[in-house]
């Protein structure tokens, strides 16, 4: 009775532990860590990181491939705001909702030609830094 007693138990443990790691991570708290926690940075970069360019001698859009060495860190929200308590959202409809997907991008678009774009993937429930764009004149 104990044994089957004990098989009933660690079965529902491992259940909610997996229902616990089966959760999607929430695009919010990661770009928070993403943003402040420069390890945790480092370890949701998918290297060679594509990273897309303004040549600005050719007017092209030139794409090159960030190696660990080659990647710095970035602050995101906490660069233009100097803020950690806050960050900039956008939304396409009023309910101020972002439609369930796996895919993000944090843009910073500025008036004098600033036009940087972060391309985050959600990949096996955690989001992950695929691709960078640097367009501005």
């Amino acid at each position: 009775m104990k044994s089957g007693f004990l098989k009933n138990l660690l079965f529902i443990v491992a259940l909610i532990g997996q229902q616990a790691c089966a959760q999607p991570e929430n695009f919010d708290d990661f770009l928070k860590k993403f943003s402040n926690d420069s390890t945790f940075q480092l370890s949701r970069v998918q290297f060679p990181l594509q990273y897309e360019y303004l040549n600005r001698e050719t007017f092209n859009i030139d794409t090159c491939n960030l190696l660990l060495q080659d990647y710095k860190i970035t602050r995101l929200h906490n660069v233009l705001l100097k803020c950690s308590e806050a960050y900039p959202m956008i939304y396409d409809n009023f309910d101020c909702k972002l439609r369930e997907t796996d895919e993000r991008v944090f843009r910073w678009k500025g008036f004098t030609g600033m036009d940087e774009r972060y391309f985050f993937k959600r990949i096996s429930g955690k989001w992950f830094l695929i691709k960078i764009e640097n367009l501005g004149t």
